[in-house]
């Protein structure tokens, strides 16, 4: 899905909303969701079911760049809307299992594109602070 001229809230803007009350988020969920069904509902035939392993990428082209860990909390109520339409059957971390973000400065623009994992496998996560910190991390662990 592409979309020309839009922009979404930052996350500090998402948080300041929040601030005042919870439901002044409101409106901005019904606009995320009116814009991806309207998106949708322009595609020649309806959209696939992404209901197994699905890579998601999120572009943004803005004035200014944002902090790569915000970005995706950005997209969020968009996300919320593909599962509201039935794009993907969840946005939880079994169906979505990776998220790529590019963003680029120029006129505002947003674009969510979902990718089909066919051969995807989980990471194998193991021991993380071994891996990271060595040996003898685990070893202390292990005394505990």
């Amino acid at each position: 899905l592409w979309f020309d001229g839009a922009r979404l809230l930052t996350v500090n803007q998402l948080i300041l909303l929040l601030k005042k009350h919870w439901s002044s988020t409101i409106p901005y969920k019904k606009l995320c969701r009116k814009m991806v069904k309207r998106a949708l509902d322009c595609l020649p035939s309806a959209p696939p079911v992404f209901d197994g392993p699905t890579r998601l990428w999120l572009y943004r082209r803005g004035k200014n760049l944002v902090d790569l860990d915000s970005l995706p909390t950005m997209f969020k109520y968009a996300i919320d809307s593909l599962r509201a339409q039935g794009v993907i059957s969840d946005d939880n971390p079994q169906i979505i299992v990776e998220i790529k973000v590019v963003q680029e400065k120029g006129l505002p623009a947003l674009g969510m594109r979902l990718e089909r994992l066919k051969n995807w496998a989980p990471p194998e996560v193991g021991h993380l602070k071994q891996q990271w910190l060595g040996a003898s991390a685990f070893k202390e662990d292990s005394k505990n």
